[in-house]
């Protein structure tokens, strides 16, 4: 398995407390959870050597979870997503076969936990929908499957003509309604580059 230069020592919850904090009549208990990325590289080539694997691939589902922790007023809670990979843009190709499934972990999402509904809203990584994506991964071994960098900086929602970028940085700017297809062998060829 690469080690990312980049790599996360594992996620950092910060709960925003006081007024982030909401208890709905029903029970339901919100707070905001911020993840704090790494900023990425500062061009589309430095982005594609700094991840591990580039994919593109299409959501097919997500589930939250409440993970263990001694925190029981704000537990981190993660959303998996099952994954079906279209194209291995950078990465391991015999390791992540075409049309195979890997999981995307997404900090943030609704669980139940003790008869309790718990939601920790990401701000700085919006849900994943069901539908296309280009994202850029880091494994995540203790959970079995991959964890985007950057947060929304490292996700592009692929259309049938074009791409959209989430992230506000500017190669994800630059790289807003760019066409799909230009898009996509931008980064095969940034992939085939050495890093820098």
């Amino acid at each position: 398995m690469v080690t990312n230069r980049f790599a996360l020592a594992g996620f950092l919850f910060l709960a925003s407390l006081g007024s982030a904090v909401a208890q709905s009549p029903a029970g339901e208990q919100t707070w905001v959870v911020n993840e704090h990325p790494f900023t990425p590289p500062g061009d589309l080539d430095s982005r594609v050597g700094a991840a591990n694997l580039v994919v593109r691939g299409r959501i097919e589902g997500g589930a939250a979870e409440v993970l263990p922790s001694k925190d029981t007023k704000f537990p981190p809670i993660v959303t998996t997503y099952s994954f079906l990979l279209l194209e291995v843009l950078k990465g391991p190709a015999a390791d992540l076969p075409v049309n195979s499934r890997v999981r995307v972990f997404r900090q943030g999402g609704t669980a139940t936990k003790d008869g309790r509904t718990l939601r920790a809203v990401n701000q700085t990584f919006r849900e994943l929908e069901n539908g296309e994506y280009v994202l850029f991964l880091e494994p995540w071994p203790q959970k079995q499957g991959y964890r985007v960098l950057w947060g929304n900086d490292g996700v592009f929602d692929v259309g049938a003509s074009e791409v959209k970028a989430r992230g506000g940085s500017m190669v994800s700017r630059m790289n807003e309604l760019k066409p799909r297809d230009q898009f996509l062998i931008e980064l095969r060829q940034a992939a085939k580059r050495p890093p820098r």
